[in-house]
């Protein structure tokens, strides 16, 4: 019998685990809030020490926490526009490593989850999201792995003088290549760097299914923003603010869409490792 497409299987997997793989996810991304709400907090105690002023009207107290992040970003911008390029390009790296670091302990999540359906095993919410978090410190050394390969990959479109689509297309080759480190060290339990040769060593099975993979992600990333981004501004121009439903049906829609990457990536690490063992059945 011919087995199912892996999109289908993605789709079976996170339908019999929905609540399961939403709950991981929102956790993370509720810390993830948290941490920034926390950020703008101390960024603005650290403006009112040093009479540096937001130009907002009315006290802190008194805004909504909606208006409190608008200040604060509009202030962050007017404050991005006066850095120089080296300031603006250590802000960027480090943000990014944050937000990978964070990524990856998501997709480390999702990937136990995953993985504990595949072998037929006890999948809890618990021992889901301890995994997730004890995978911190792998999180951190992948985030900076990324990072390096991402900067490698971003100067290559500047070095060959390309634009548009075709820049992007080595960055998305860079997450290709290590598409299922973190699959391989949910699905084999292994450390940080053996996980890192294991996905490697796989990789090349699946790569083209990979590339295609996260070529699909970001232009789901690209419409569904653009999409959301019309109806922002129609309901931000007639309520003055943003639109809470708005705001909230994007949210769901890169939520989906990235909790089904993450599964589907799970579910390549284990076609790569069959097809592996069978060639060297076919060997032997």
């Amino acid at each position: 019998m011919k087995p199912l497409p892996l999109s289908v299987q993605a789709i079976y997997l996170f339908r019999t685990r929905a609540w399961l793989y939403l709950g991981v996810t929102l956790l993370m991304d509720f810390l993830k809030f948290s941490l920034f709400l926390l950020a703008i907090r101390i960024f603005w105690l650290w403006l009112a020490t040093h009479g540096t002023s937001l130009s907002v009207t009315g006290s802190w107290e008194s805004m909504s926490w909606i208006s409190k992040i608008e200040s604060i970003i509009s202030f962050l911008v007017r404050q991005w526009d006066a850095m120089t390029l080296g300031a603006q390009a250590l802000a960027e790296a480090a943000f990014f490593f944050f937000a990978f670091t964070f990524e990856f302990m998501n997709v480390r999540g999702i990937c136990r989850i995953a993985s504990d359906q595949l072998t037929d095993q006890t999948v809890r919410f618990r021992e889901a999201s301890r995994d997730m978090f004890a995978f911190f410190p792998g999180a951190l050394v992948y985030a900076l792995v990324m990072e390096i390969a991402l900067a490698c990959a971003l100067l290559l479109p500047i070095a060959l003088g390309l634009r548009g689509v075709a820049a992007q297309v080595p960055a998305l080759l860079a997450f290709a290549l290590f598409s299922l480190t973190v699959p391989a060290a949910a699905a084999e339990r292994l450390g940080v760097f053996a996980a890192l040769r294991r996905g490697l060593a796989l990789v090349g099975m699946v790569f083209g299914r990979a590339f295609a993979l996260f070529v699909l992600d970001l232009l789901a990333f690209v419409f569904v923003s653009k999409t959301m981004d019309a109806a922002f501004y129609a309901a931000s121009a007639r309520s003055g603010s943003i639109d809470l439903v708005v705001a909230g049906v994007t949210f769901c829609c890169l939520l989906l869409v990235k909790i089904f990457v993450y599964i589907y990536l799970t579910l390549l690490f284990y076609r790569a490792r069959d097809r592996v063992a069978s060639l060297a059945t076919a060997a032997a």
